[in-house]
């Protein structure tokens, strides 16, 4: 039997079944999508059914085109979302540099708590579009990157507590140096989570990035890069802990630095991604692994 061909119908109907999805997302889509089609010509020609015959009845089953196209809507990240996601990564930075702004209009304390709050919904926002436009790898990251999610989350409220109760940050004590505070059950409780969380978030972020290498490149080169900034973050994270453990705030305000710097990066890789997700021709063929 001769190898079935791609009909211009076939094409059409790809074109139209994933018009709203970014660009790799749409070629993961119509790599599945071709695959169910030749193996239902085939199946049908084996049938008994003429090439043409065969090739019309494969593609009825694929389904409306236009219903397709709004449920992969529903399941993957559009356009519309990644530029708003574009838009977020712009926050952290920007939250960064009016630091001095912030200060000096709700008080240091209050500042960093706004700074923090922003940084998390940012992160985690990116974070989650950038994981869902790894398409039908997105399952093997979902454990690591829901753990990365939910330290950074835990570690934010814990934060807040600590502030609204106490009227300082964790960890910190007269002349803001590290400082336990043994004294009372809570304070000593709440510090116990931050750290906690600091570890739980670190070892996550270790994990995730550790996934994202073995998994195959579909961001147009740029998810090595990525991983690889992850993989710092967790590192220069856990260098954070250690310093706070060791009683070491000037250190422990170094690594802090730089894990502001890594995140900072890993976010302007995620905008450039998120812009050649969101519009690139989904036609061009995707770089393999």
């Amino acid at each position: 039997m001769n190898e079935p061909t791609h009909s211009a119908a076939l094409f059409r109907w790809l074109n139209d079944a994933t018009c709203g999805l970014p660009a790799n997302i749409a070629g993961a889509v119509r790599a599945e999508f071709e695959s169910h089609y030749l193996d239902a010509v085939e199946a049908h020609c084996l049938e008994g059914l003429p090439p043409d015959e065969a090739a019309r009845a494969a593609l009825s089953e694929l389904g409306d085109a236009a219903v397709v196209d709004a449920e992969l809507r529903a399941t993957y990240p559009s356009r519309t979302r990644l530029v708003t996601a574009m838009l977020a990564c712009i926050l952290y930075p920007l939250a960064l540099m009016l630091t001095s702004w912030t200060e000096a209009t709700f008080g240091a304390y209050s500042a960093q708590m706004v700074i923090d709050a922003v940084s998390v919904v940012v992160i985690v926002y990116a974070l989650a579009t950038f994981i869902s436009l790894l398409g039908f790898d997105t399952a093997r990251l979902s454990r690591p990157a829901a753990l990365v999610i939910a330290g950074l989350v835990l570690n934010m409220f814990d934060r807040q507590i600590f502030f609204l109760i106490f009227h300082q940050l964790p960890l910190t004590g007269p002349n803001d140096a590290v400082f336990w505070n043994t004294g009372s059950a809570l304070p000593f409780l709440l510090n116990l989570v931050f750290i906690g969380s600091d570890i739980l978030t670190s070892l996550a972020v270790l994990w995730l990035g550790l996934r994202m290498l073995r998994l195959p490149e579909r961001l147009f080169g740029l998810q090595r890069p990525a991983a690889y900034l992850l993989l710092a973050a967790a590192v220069i994270g856990m260098a954070v802990v250690g310093a706070l453990l060791l009683s070491d705030m000037s250190l422990a305000g170094l690594f802090s630095t730089l894990g502001y710097a890594a995140v900072t990066i890993e976010l302007a890789v995620m905008i450039l991604v998120f812009y050649r997700a969101a519009f690139r021709p989904s036609g061009v063929p995707l770089k393999a692994a």
